[in-house]
């Protein structure tokens, strides 16, 4: 387990607050009830079980936090490209090697010796490898676009 931010913690008690009242309650009539060493054997456990059962959740929120991220990337990446393959753009060859493709907001930049291009849009820049795809929308770009 890795350590974990007070951050991390408050979200945990924010979202499953029933958890905490439970066993706290489960602890208050342990402590009523029982009379002996089991008694605090049952209050450790129960604590234990309440900060695994917190660690792990955070661990969730981590990686559902990792999936919405990489689809909003892939959304963004998406959208782009369907501009950009809309025609009208614009193509640009720099003395360095380098290329620009704009249309609009959307940006696509690259290196012609390179398998890694640029997309902006909306604010966000991502790099990716120009697969397939990106190679033959350059390749358009080049064709259709003013120079």
């Amino acid at each position: 387990m890795d350590s974990f931010s007070i951050e991390q913690w408050m979200t945990f008690f924010q979202e499953r607050w029933f958890v905490i009242v439970g066993a706290v309650i489960v602890l208050i009539l342990v402590v009523n009830m029982v009379k002996t060493v089991l008694k605090w054997l049952l209050v450790l456990a129960i604590l234990a079980g309440v900060s695994v059962y917190g660690a792990n959740y955070v661990d969730q929120i981590k990686e559902v936090g990792g999936q919405i991220v990489g689809e909003a990337k892939d959304k963004l990446i998406e959208e782009a490209v369907k501009l950009l393959a809309g025609g009208d753009t614009e193509y640009r060859e720099n003395e360095d090697g380098s290329f620009t493709i704009t249309k609009g907001s959307v940006s696509l930049e690259g290196r012609t010796d390179s398998s890694e291009v640029k997309i902006s849009y909306m604010g966000q820049s991502i790099t990716l490898q120009a697969d397939e795809a990106i190679k033959a929308l350059i390749e358009q770009a080049k064709q259709n676009g003013t120079p």
